[in-house]
């Protein structure tokens, strides 16, 4: 506590034990772009073959989207 406020976390860094990061390859025509109903994340799928690491809270969702599919869950330092 300083001057009477309560410090909060810093909420730009993700913690290491955060939630995991699941990537998706996107399967279908032309640029994708979707955001994350959990957390609001935009993810962008730019074309054909594009792999996009998800916030593992949102990846429910995309799960059922056609033209996305699971493709395996991201490193710690590429979901940064």
């Amino acid at each position: 506590m300083c001057c009477g406020y309560a410090q909060l976390p810093d909420a730009s860094w993700p913690e290491a034990s955060g939630p995991p990061r699941v990537v998706f390859e996107y399967q279908g025509h032309g640029p994708l772009t979707i955001y994350g109903r959990v957390t609001g994340s935009r993810y962008h799928f730019p074309g054909p073959a594009a792999r996009v690491p998800v916030d593992g809270r949102d990846a429910p969702y995309l799960e059922v989207i056609r033209g996305l599919e699971t493709v395996g869950e991201a490193k710690r330092d590429q979901a940064r």
